[in-house]
């Protein structure tokens, strides 16, 4: 067993996020009084991602992130709504969509069997986050849940995996690994806490540095660990 600790990734690794962000922002923008039409799910989907990737730059909080991604996008589509209330429906509506992606359940369950100390380390907001994991036929198999908003320390912080491995008993961190689909958050975290790292890049990018391992599906994992 060449990594029995694996420390895996929630969204778009194990959940499907994308899905769960889709009937969420649908049912928000009905709402709003705003069409739920592709044109707008991408503009608001872009907004996101970038108030995320400050975030994952120590460039914001996340309370602040998740009101102002809100005004942001209300503002360019010219809606008078108010973005904390419309935040605080997106999210009580998120938390409610749990789809796990083709392959996880199978993974997890097989790396169980095999006797890896499986963890969840995920950035997402708390509450919701729990929901939507609880909800999956995954979650049996990875007892440890480890979430930014919980901790006081994000990916790619070292701290963030600092505090996760001293929780999980202190291993070498050699036999440690990190499993996600982002670079800035996952490996790079991964990289900066000195923990090998594997890339789950099911689209076949171009990586922006050399990680560990790479993988294309789920399944490929095993072959790695």
């Amino acid at each position: 067993m060449n990594y029995p600790y694996i420390l895996l990734d929630a969204d778009d690794t194990l959940l499907d996020f994308d899905r769960s962000e889709t009937c969420a922002l649908r049912d928000t923008l009905a709402r709003c009084g705003l069409p739920s039409d592709d044109g707008l799910l991408a503009r608001y989907k872009e907004i996101n991602k970038g108030w995320w990737r400050a975030f994952e730059c120590g460039e914001t909080t996340k309370p602040a992130l998740v009101v102002a991604r809100w005004a942001d996008f209300l503002r360019a589509c010219g809606s008078g709504a108010n973005p904390a209330a419309a935040n605080a429906f997106y999210m009580e509506r998120l938390g409610s969509y749990s789809f796990t992606l083709p392959g996880a359940e199978a993974l997890c369950a097989e790396l169980a069997r095999r006797g890896h100390v499986l963890a969840l380390v995920t950035n997402g907001t708390a509450d919701v986050q729990r929901r939507r994991w609880s909800a999956s036929p995954a979650a049996k198999y990875v007892p440890q849940v480890f979430i930014s908003e919980e901790m006081g320390s994000q990916k790619p912080e070292k701290r963030f995996f600092d505090q996760v491995l001293a929780a999980l008993g202190g291993p070498d961190r050699g036999r440690c690994l990190v499993v996600g689909d982002s670079e800035t958050s996952d490996m790079r975290g991964g990289k900066n806490a000195g923990i090998p790292t594997c890339w789950y890049n099911p689209a076949g990018r171009a990586a922006a540095e050399p990680w560990d391992h790479e993988i294309r599906t789920l399944a490929a994992l095993l072959t790695v660990v």
